[in-house]
């Protein structure tokens, strides 16, 4: 099915003005390369897209050259010594309240902090301990005011504010709503009167207080997700929240996107008449014994003549750690994703062609093996299903799978066999043959977790986000 346009039943024939703030990399692929932008531009309205990415990545989008868009750099600046430590504080509060609420410790080691300055181990410190007197989200929201009165007082708002007032914008979408600069512009262009908004980007993001900014609306994926939205933000009002799905999985439906296998085989130099099995790699951090893994499935396998291993690794990653196992298992086919590198993983891109690779994998490979991915929920798409690995590595280190399934957001499986599990070596083979030759035996209930996540919408999520832009002024 093409992504199609829609005419929409705009209040009045007054040509508008819409902002995207774009903080990080990853919003490039919702918001720029989905259809969004056109769908808005269609009716002879104008977009401003303020971004803090590399020029060399705006250049390519822009020579687009669709008429009524511009490009703009959004100023940015470190975070003043007080906002941050309000904010870290407010941080550890809600991890820490979640985690009494949901009976679940896990939530709070998103608290956890790698290679600090000593100074900054001063400031976690601190914030912990007066994050550890919050005893209800109403104090804590209480605090985030003072934040925001903060940062109206620095150089950062007052820099916003005078760009956005010229800009004269109807309404701001900040695509990402836990990086922390964009605060000051969703700030500014409230005391403004433009309407904001921000969307949730992924699954896991609110039990993990990764919300650092208010809006007039909140864009959220699904029912599940605005029930979580009002749990753990229970200020937000509910009409302020809006369902409109996620334009990461509007891809998807794109037929445009997907090539035949024969074609997608010769471009990758894949046997197209064996069955592929996809390993998608983890963070370090949250797979640190990714590696490990990956030569399990290839020993596993290696004496299936009918099975190809594909290996893509997580996009902010190089392959050195994986490099010795890619270099003694020839049965693993790497087929790296399409992304720009940045100076920092927020400024890492992804690119069209990536899009287009995602598409075709979850669409040939037969069944996808990680731990914990939402590689699941991709290949659920095309009704494929995913496999989570289930043991620990003999020689894992304060680390274990154990921990990582206890996750909150986990708990969307709830009730659901969602995804298979591989619970020892032992069982790698006899699971994925399983999931190869009797696909509807593994996780059949795959497609119900998708639209528990994901939602049911009959209109794609791109054009639900731009009609919402355009309407509510």
């Amino acid at each position: 099915m093409h992504l199609l346009t829609t005419s929409y039943n705009i209040k009045d024939n007054k040509s508008k003005k819409v902002g995207f703030l774009i903080p990080d990399g990853i919003g490039i692929r919702n918001y720029l390369f989905s259809p969004i932008i056109p769908h808005i531009l269609e009716q002879n309205n104008k977009v401003i897209v303020l971004h803090n990415l590399p020029k060399h990545v705006i250049q390519k989008k822009a020579e687009d050259k669709l008429p009524n868009l511009n490009f703009l750099t959004a100023e940015v600046a470190p975070e003043l010594i007080g906002e941050r430590f309000i904010r870290e504080a407010t941080t550890y509060g809600r991890l820490k309240i979640n985690s009494i609420r949901k009976s679940n410790p896990t939530i709070l080691r998103n608290w956890k902090k790698h290679n600090l300055t000593w100074k900054q181990k001063l400031l976690y410190l601190a914030a912990a301990v007066v994050g550890s007197f919050f005893k209800t989200y109403k104090k804590i929201h209480e605090w985030e005011k003072k934040r925001e009165q903060i940062i109206r007082k620095g150089k950062l708002y007052k820099i916003a504010k005078k760009q956005l007032n010229e800009l004269k914008l109807d309404s701001l979408l900040c695509t990402h709503q836990r990086v922390p600069f964009a605060t000051a512009y969703m700030l500014a262009a409230k005391d403004l009167g433009i309407t904001t908004y921000t969307a949730i980007y992924s699954w896991d993001n609110l039990p993990k207080a990764r919300l650092v900014m208010s809006s007039d609306y909140y864009l959220v994926w699904s029912t599940y997700m605005k029930r979580e939205l009002r749990d753990y933000y229970p200020h937000i009002e509910e009409k302020s929240i809006i369902i409109t799905g996620t334009p990461q999985f509007d891809f998807y439906q794109d037929s445009k996107l997907i090539l035949d296998r024969k074609s997608f085989a010769n471009e990758y130099n894949l046997n197209p008449h064996k069955k592929w099995v996809l390993y998608s790699g983890d963070d370090p951090k949250t797979s640190p014994y990714d590696a490990d893994y990956l030569n399990d499935i290839a020993t596993a396998l290696a004496k299936e003549t009918d099975i190809q291993v594909l290996f893509r690794q997580a996009p902010v990653e190089d392959i050195k750690r994986y490099q010795n196992t890619l270099d003694v298992h020839p049965i693993i086919k790497h087929i790296p994703p399409k992304w720009e590198k940045g100076k920092t993983w927020s400024l890492f891109t992804p690119t069209k062609e990536d899009i287009q690779l995602l598409v075709n994998l979850s669409m040939h490979c037969h069944v996808v093996v990680n731990v914990g991915s939402t590689m699941a929920l991709d290949f659920a798409h095309f009704d494929r299903p995913g496999v989570y690995i289930n043991y620990d590595q003999p020689h894992a280190q304060n680390w274990s799978v154990d921990i990582i399934y206890q996750f909150e957001h986990f708990k969307t499986m709830n009730g659901l066999d969602a995804v298979g599990w591989i619970n020892s070596k032992d069982e790698i083979l006899n699971v994925i043959r399983k999931a190869i030759d009797a696909p509807d035996s593994i996780a059949p209930d795959r497609m119900q977790w998708k639209k528990r996540i994901a939602g049911t919408h009959k209109v794609l999520a791109s054009e639900q986000i731009a009609k919402k832009l355009q309407e509510n002024f």
